[in-house]
């Protein structure tokens, strides 16, 4: 984290609030903090996501999804739920990428469908952080 000398030199204090005025002339109140690994989209277009998710679950019929026999599929060609955490390891993703759950475990729901609104990647990380706004809602009521 750099600090206030590592910017304004030896005036640091003055520097300080010269900016905090200049915001507070700007009409600037909340800033909120960010990682300075972040990449996310802007609040708008979530909301925009989240109005569309939202929508989507309400036109959703509660009738069950027919269940269909694949044939003729090679058998390396289908990905088994377990195997995911060791096949997709190098998996990459960019804002906006549709993403669909294939791992059979953790706190998201299988095959729930989802959009990639932040990721945070840091060359500090061995891997990044990929934020979701998922289409299908989970038990805690929000997306």
């Amino acid at each position: 984290m750099p600090r206030a000398t590592d910017i304004f030199d030896s005036h640091a204090d003055a520097g300080v609030k010269e900016v905090k005025s200049w915001f507070k002339s700007k009409g600037v109140r909340d800033l909120e903090p960010v990682s300075l690994f972040l990449d996310s989209l802007v609040k708008s277009t979530v909301k925009e996501i989240e109005q569309v998710a939202d929508d989507i679950n309400k036109n959703r019929s509660k009738v069950a999804i027919k269940k269909a026999i694949v044939k003729n599929i090679p058998r390396h060609a289908v990905l088994k739920p377990s195997h995911a955490i060791y096949r997709l390891q190098n998996q990459r993703f960019a804002l906006g990428d549709r993403v669909t759950m294939v791992q059979d475990s953790g706190g998201v729901p299988w095959s729930a469908k989802g959009v990639v609104v932040g990721l945070n990647t840091s060359r500090w990380m061995s891997c990044g952080m990929c934020h979701l706004c998922l289409v299908q809602r989970l038990g805690t009521g929000k997306l």
